[in-house]
């Protein structure tokens, strides 16, 4: 007999789960695991986790659990029916047949009702000397567009300096995010190998950022994905297609690089803590330009937030960045009149699940 697909198997136990989850009080839930009480005591510190956040939440974090103690496998699930039946809500057993097969601990746990918070820092006018990033405000809409979509709560900074960026990493790594799944910082501005600019032309090195939000120094977070999308140079390398000869000038690509002594014996691995559940999307490659239509956006940012909008009930968040790449180291991009280049975007990864978003509107 074939397996069923994990596809199908994941997204009809999500939908099932889902409608479980809406049809159960909250009194219901805390019954259910206080009924679980005997076979929980070993898991004291995660049922006080669960206490803590919503009531989709409570359901997947539960059947985490239970899963772990073996108390339902991907082939008997009698123990979550007895619970239904034990709180009077056997009506609801026929809805958790697509449990079958489906394995809870392979994908984060994600409450749809509370993902999280989604920071986006959006440099556009610059002092001194350094270029405008026209085309940036485009980036910065669709970005708050996509995670909306995905029920995040939005805030949005505008033209900051370095040490502003430092502080609001400082204000949301401080924050209690007991309750939500998930944290998602999108920066878009100028940079160099591993840093990015406020628009006094400071840099600020990407670690530095994403360190704030270690399991020591953000304990809210600890275990859930913590996630970050960069739209910025890494160098000023470029990849050249094709001259051509005779043609009107083009030259409607802009690149963010500040160009700058590095320390080349630094890795790129420092981008990101030495520690799981972290993710790190750049536009480009190390030491490579990456570039914005004017117009249109960038040409990551804009397919990356394409990708997510079709594909996230699909495929998993790096399945998703694998498309991406894939579609941006296709683009011929005109730099002058006689050059168009390529680029192709990069990604540092340590999460130790799968991690799916879910549209607000998906049961």
């Amino acid at each position: 007999m074939d397996c069923p697909c994990p596809l199908v198997t994941f997204l009809s136990s999500r939908k099932a789960l889902f409608n479980v989850a809406q049809d159960l009080s909250m009194e219901d839930v805390i019954a259910m695991i206080q009924k679980s009480r005997d076979c929980l005591k070993n898991f004291s510190p995660a049922v006080r986790q669960i206490e803590k956040i919503g009531k989709s939440g409570k359901i997947f974090e539960f059947l985490n659990i239970i899963q772990e103690k073996k108390h339902i496998t991907s082939n008997d699930v009698s123990f979550l029916y007895q619970l239904l039946y034990d709180i009077n809500r056997g009506d609801l057993v026929h809805f958790l047949d697509p449990i079958k097969g489906y394995d809870l601990n392979s994908f984060y746990p994600f409450d749809q009702c509370y993902p999280g918070k989604c920071i986006i820092i959006n440099n556009c006018k610059f002092e001194n000397d350094l270029l405008e990033r026209k085309g940036s405000d485009i980036d910065a809409d669709e970005l708050s567009k996509t995670f909306r979509q995905l029920n995040y709560k939005i805030e949005r900074h505008e033209d900051i300096k370095s040490h502003q960026i430092i502080e609001v990493a400082d204000t949301l790594s401080q924050q209690d995010h007991s309750r939500y799944s998930s944290v998602v910082v999108c920066i878009l501005s100028h940079g160099s190998l591993r840093s990015v600019y406020g628009v006094d032309g400071f840099p600020v090195p990407v670690r530095t950022f994403t360190q704030k939000f270690t399991g020591s120094n953000c304990k809210s977070l600890a275990g859930k994905p913590k996630l970050f999308f960069v739209q910025a140079c890494q160098g000023s390398k470029e990849q050249i297609v094709k001259r051509r000869e005779g043609t009107r000038p083009i030259a409607r690509a802009r690149n963010d690089v500040i160009r700058m002594e590095t320390d080349e014996d630094e890795t790129v691995e420092d981008v990101i803590p030495d520690e799981g559940d972290f993710l790190l999307a750049f536009s480009t490659a190390p030491g490579c330009s990456s570039y914005r239509d004017p117009d249109k956006g960038s040409y990551f940012i804009q397919t990356l937030c394409e990708q997510i909008q079709k594909d996230c009930m699909r495929n998993h968040l790096l399945d998703i960045l694998t498309d991406v790449k894939k579609r941006v180291s296709k683009y011929k991009i005109p730099i002058e009149e006689d050059q168009t280049v390529k680029t192709i975007p990069s990604h540092y990864s340590t999460l130790t699940h799968k991690l799916h978003f879910f549209p607000v509107n998906t049961r």
